[in-house]
């Protein structure tokens, strides 16, 4: 893979100065496959066949030394494999040599392919670096995957693992927070649509407009809206000018409140804490508390607060029953209600 990595290095660099000669032949698209003559035959035989023949002798040899490690737990000698294939070690050797060879010259080849269709995944979420580096290890896996009998155009079978390998980096790194890829296609659809609908009546569709097009549901549609936003660091200056940071604002501003406020909240809850004690059991005033959220754990389920008492949940139901009917007929309660 280094010569892989060497290659999109070099498409990745900085412009480099060349005569407009170099640039109209450097610019000029191959519109047919490299073709060559043999002394054996005289017909056109395509290039392209005889490299993907060269590497799947390469991986057929090279997949056997993997067994044959696996199961002498050490690397094979070349010998150890040509006794195997009945053949010498020149042979193997030679078939090595060309495969790599062969396979360095086709990733080479169709490198410009690569930038191509990275091209079109422009503005994903992914850099083009990273399109280009992604779409040139499918390149590879479509060098060696190949097979020139099926009758199928390497570019056109290379175009393939390309555009895989590029759409999965998109789906896993075009966000700080992952969304399932079925999600993923679901939001590139609607997006397709918004923009459909902005182009032809040049405002912005409505919620119905985008389920009508797409076939989502209401809610669904909604649902991929707030999804598609994208993630806000809390490094972030909050007025975009480079001053306070969202981390070091106050509490009391997350909250939105100030001190008089977090004072208030603080005295009705010490008075709620007052009238629950004139008249309820210590048993009740607990689970009240729990169940309604009034205490610094939140609200809690019938069944957690049964497993705490080591109780049935119909039990804490029925407690839950007497406890609100002692507080409808409280005159304390209805004094505190009153005064605030």
């Amino acid at each position: 893979m280094g010569f892989v990595v060497c290659a999109v290095a070099r498409i990745g660099s900085g412009k480099r100065k060349i005569s407009r000669r170099q640039q109209k032949h450097e610019i000029k698209p191959r519109t047919k496959p490299i073709i060559r003559r043999t002394d054996e035959n005289p017909k056109d035989v395509p290039l392209e066949a005889e490299l993907t023949m060269a590497v799947q002798k390469m991986l057929a040899i090279e997949k056997l030394q993997r067994s044959l490690w696996e199961s002498t737990g050490r690397e094979p000698t070349l010998l150890e494999v040509a006794k195997i294939r009945n053949t010498d070690v020149d042979t193997i050797s030679r078939y090595l040599d060309e495969g790599r060879k062969s396979r360095h010259a086709l990733v080479e080849e169709n490198l410009r392919l690569v930038s191509s269709i990275a091209c079109r995944f422009v503005g994903r979420g992914v850099a083009i670096q990273d399109l280009v580096q992604e779409g040139a290890c499918g390149l590879v896996q479509a060098v060696e995957k190949y097979d020139a009998s099926k009758g199928a155009k390497f570019s056109s079978y290379a175009t393939f693992w390309i555009q895989k390998h590029i759409r999965q980096s998109i789906y896993n790194d075009s966000r700080s927070i992952r969304l399932p890829r079925s999600f993923q296609d679901k939001l590139l659809h609607l997006k397709k649509a918004y923009k459909s609908i902005f182009d032809e009546y040049g405002r912005i569709a409505t919620l119905e407009e985008l389920s009508g097009a797409t076939g989502f549901d209401r809610k669904v549609v909604e649902h991929l809206i707030v999804a598609s936003k994208s993630v806000q660091s809390l490094d972030m200056p909050v007025d975009g000018d480079g001053g306070q940071l969202v981390t070091e604002l106050d509490r009391t501003e997350w909250e939105g409140c100030g001190p008089e406020d977090t004072i208030c909240r603080e005295m009705i809850r010490e008075g709620v804490h007052d009238a629950l004690n004139a008249v309820l059991s210590e048993r009740e005033k607990e689970v009240i508390l729990l169940k309604y959220g009034l205490s610094t754990e939140g609200e809690t389920r019938s069944s957690d607060i049964a497993r705490r008492y080591a109780i049935s949940a119909a039990g804490i139901r029925k407690i839950e029953l007497r406890a609100l009917k002692k507080l409808r007929t409280s005159n304390s309660l209805q004094l505190f209600l009153g005064a605030v």
